[in-house]
């Protein structure tokens, strides 16, 4: 279990969001960390994938990552050790879990697998203590596959996929669980059904789907999304509830408090949608501290922008849903997006649907925990957030 402080630190992130506290001594709980923005993949709706350089092809240090995690990974329950960048090419990723996991930190990541691995890579992966790997197989057949995973190789993610998983039984561990994660388009949603019936002979443990998301002009001739309306986000009616139900729990976009990304050199961004570099929030460094960054000019623009939002707000107009609905086509909010750039880059969300994303988590963490004084500080977050407090002494007291 974590210390006791990174459940205090929950309420204190809590009672600072529900305040619209726009500088805060409460530290993120969840964080993306980018090992790598470079990728051996050419998918044609992310903007790494297309070359467009819009953050520059480069590679974590440990020393960089260790005082990351030595400053805050106490507070952090969830490290995704992914973004923009392939994390398996990184030569100490294994390290960079297992570093992560001495904290009690839950680490996932995503992979498109298409790289040739040694035994020794895959043994160090699974002795990591990873908790979950994602493997990015979009279809049952090589020419499904490579309508969109560009550059991948169907065979060789097969054959690592099912290593994985005879390396891992034959070292005797329960983790990494193993999930074939299949984003579905329109061609390859009729190799569905296949996928599920076959996903243990190939050695996964579990299925994940995903709606796609489209590439945006010029990028996206012959990608359509799913005729499936379970994986299509493009259909008005259930985007629209999902966001109109999102907003009614929430005055304001929780990441903004909870969760942050970080490049590979310590560049701060508020969440994984942010392509672009030049939209970061801040730059970590060891001498100033992780405080500095998360409280920065940008970051107290951010917060201050919703301070008179209220709980319950709708979608003016059809208009700005529409805006909304294309905002995640090309990776979102960067040059190769559908959105025009406008000011500070929240003001351009392509996922208001995901503004309660703290609560989230925070709901997820109670249900495995025994009674007691971490679970009573998580139930009194919930509280704070649906009712609202004065300050964090006064909930300690």
């Amino acid at each position: 279990m974590k210390p006791l402080k990174a459940y205090e630190n929950v309420l204190n992130l809590c009672i600072n969001m529900s305040s619209k506290q726009q500088v805060v001594d409460s530290y993120p709980i969840y964080a993306n960390i980018d090992p790598t923005t470079y990728c051996n993949l050419s998918c044609p709706a992310c903007t790494t994938g297309l070359k467009l350089n819009l953050r520059p092809v480069q590679t974590m240090k440990f020393d960089h990552y260790k005082a990351i995690i030595d400053e805050i990974g106490d507070y952090l329950f969830q490290v995704l050790l992914y973004n923009w960048g392939e994390p398996l090419l990184h030569k100490q990723a294994p390290e960079f879990i297992r570093y992560a996991k001495e904290k009690e930190i839950n680490v996932q990541i995503s992979t498109n697998f298409s790289i040739k691995f040694s035994d020794d890579y895959l043994e160090r992966l699974v002795k990591s203590g990873l908790n979950l790997i994602l493997i990015a197989l979009d279809g049952a057949t090589p020419e499904t596959y490579s309508k969109y995973r560009r550059g991948g190789d169907f065979n060789l993610v097969r054959e690592n996929m099912l290593r994985l998983r005879i390396i891992r039984d034959k070292l005797g561990y329960k983790t990494p669980t193993i999930a074939w994660k299949f984003v579905v388009f329109r061609h390859n949603e009729h190799e569905v059904q296949k996928a599920i019936d076959e996903h243990k002979d190939w050695g996964a443990d579990t299925m994940v789907f995903d709606a796609a998301v489209m590439p945006s002009d010029p990028y996206n001739d012959g990608i359509e999304p799913s005729t499936m309306p379970e994986f299509n986000t493009y259909v008005s009616e259930r985007r629209r509830k999902a966001i109109a139900e999102n907003l009614a729990k929430t005055s304001g976009c929780s990441r903004l408090w909870g969760v942050t990304a970080f490049g590979p050199t310590g560049r701060v961004y508020p969440c994984c949608w942010v392509s672009e570099e030049e939209d970061d929030f801040g730059q970590y460094s060891e001498s100033e501290g992780f405080l500095s960054a998360w409280n920065s000019p940008r970051y107290q623009q951010a917060r201050r922008s919703f301070a008179n939002r209220t709980k319950g707000s709708t979608i003016k107009s059809e208009d700005e849903f529409m805006k909304i609905l294309h905002a995640t086509d090309g990776s979102g909010m960067g040059k190769a997006g559908a959105v025009k750039k406008d000011g500070l880059v929240c003001n351009r969300c392509p996922v208001p649907e995901e503004w309660n994303h703290v609560e989230e988590l925070i709901k997820l963490m109670i249900p495995d925990m025994s009674p007691g004084k971490e679970k009573d500080l998580l139930l009194r977050a919930l509280q704070v957030l649906h009712e609202g407090e004065l300050s964090f002494k006064d909930q300690i007291a």
